[in-house]
């Protein structure tokens, strides 16, 4: 908005308009003879075409909402460019605008008109909640150097600590005031008419975030093959302020852990086949092995429990025993007294006895013999008869 002095109609005013480039409207207030010109984009010369309602935000930026009455006129810089706000600048509106969060330094200019006069503004952020207010820490002064409104002006003798009021205290009831509300505070002069009061607020510098370090990693989700740990940070060094940038990167680290493999307990595998028994009968063994390879033991893992073999008994039954005789038994006496007569000894096919379908024994379990030539021949019966007598008469001289 352009303000131009010692314009006396509207019709001058809008004279002045249709001369400037970009001037969309026009205020006209006879009592001071100024004419305001509304720009609809910044000029070539911002002295001259000052910019629109709310300075262009940068991509990311936050915004603040600014409210500001001004009793009676106001001019207002942010950031040493002088901005169009909506309220024309003038005593029965509140003016509003948005500036960007990283803005350092605020600038009213209010020229009195005549009676005491004030400057109330307030800055919330997007929830509405106070970021500044008019109070005592703002500075001010009745005259003005230029650069004033700048971040880097240096501020002379004449400058001074505002003066506060509370709303309160300064036309309560009447609009726009009582549209701000109570804890605002005013910056009040009772400076004479027709003189200027320059006001300036430097902010406190932006402050990006910064990340601190980060804690200590957390447990490994896993004894063992690979798990994962993290570990975090926040965006507390120092934590952004005033629209200040967020930290980049993420507020969490993970890694892998106890990437060693687990340990693996030993399993048996099935037993092999029986092999063939060792012996055809009489009782032999079979062996039969299994691996502890199912799987086999890694990395500490416990072994197989039981052993790695197994054995049996086989072909139980008996060999074949083929029979064996014994020894003949001795000659037996003769069975006659005299002449010739025979003799008969045996063995038994018990040495072994056949077992188990084994052979009997060979050959014959007797043996004969004759002895014909061994005794005396038998007498005749004369000699029977002789030998007869002889005895009777030997018998009766023994009863005599």
């Amino acid at each position: 908005m352009l303000k131009v002095d010692n314009v006396v109609s509207i019709e001058d005013c809008t004279a002045l308009c249709d001369d400037q480039t970009g001037c969309v409207s026009v205020t006209h207030r006879p009592a001071t003879s100024r004419c305001w010109l509304k720009n609809k984009e910044f000029g070539a010369n911002p002295q001259d075409m000052a910019g629109v309602n709310s300075r262009n935000l940068k991509c990311g930026e936050q915004q603040f909402t600014m409210k500001v009455v001004c009793d009676d006129e106001m001019t207002l810089w942010v950031d040493g460019v002088q901005i169009d706000v909506d309220g024309q600048g003038v005593y029965d509106q509140v003016s509003t605008l948005n500036i960007p969060s990283t803005t350092q330094v605020l600038g009213i200019k209010c020229v009195n008109i005549g009676g005491g006069y004030g400057i109330m503004a307030a800055v919330e952020d997007a929830a509405g909640d106070n970021v500044l207010m008019t109070d005592n820490s703002w500075s001010c002064s009745n005259t003005a150097d230029d650069g004033w409104e700048k971040a880097d002006f240096v501020e002379g003798d004449n400058w001074k600590y505002a003066a506060s009021y509370s709303n309160s205290g300064y036309i309560p009831d009447g609009a726009p005031w009582s549209s701000m509300s109570a804890n605002k505070q005013i910056i009040w002069t009772d400076s004479p008419a027709d003189t200027t009061v320059y006001c300036r607020k430097v902010l406190p510098s932006t402050v990006d975030g910064g990340w601190s370090d980060f804690g200590g990693w957390s447990e490994c989700s896993e004894d063992c093959g690979t798990g994962t740990q993290n570990r975090t940070r926040s965006c507390t060094n120092p934590t952004p302020e005033r629209g200040g940038k967020e930290c980049e990167g993420g507020s969490t680290e993970t890694r892998e852990c106890n990437t060693q493999g687990c340990p693996v307990n030993g399993g048996w595998t099935d037993f092999e086949e029986w092999p063939g028994c060792c012996t055809e009968c009489g009782t032999g063994t079979q062996t039969r092995t299994r691996t502890c390879t199912n799987p086999t033991p890694e990395r500490g893992g416990k072994e197989c429990e039981g052993g790695s073999t197994e054995t049996r008994e086989c072909n139980t039954q008996g060999c074949p025993v083929n029979g064996g005789w014994t020894d003949f038994e001795e000659w037996p006496g003769c069975c006659t007294e005299c002449g010739t007569g025979t003799q008969t000894r045996t063995r038994s096919c018990t040495n072994p006895t056949p077992e188990h379908g084994g052979e009997q024994c060979e050959g014959s379990a007797t043996e004969t013999r004759s002895y014909d030539t061994l005794i005396l021949p038998c007498p005749s019966e004369a000699d029977e008869n002789a030998i007869s007598s002889t005895k009777q008469i030997i018998s009766r001289k023994d009863q005599s």
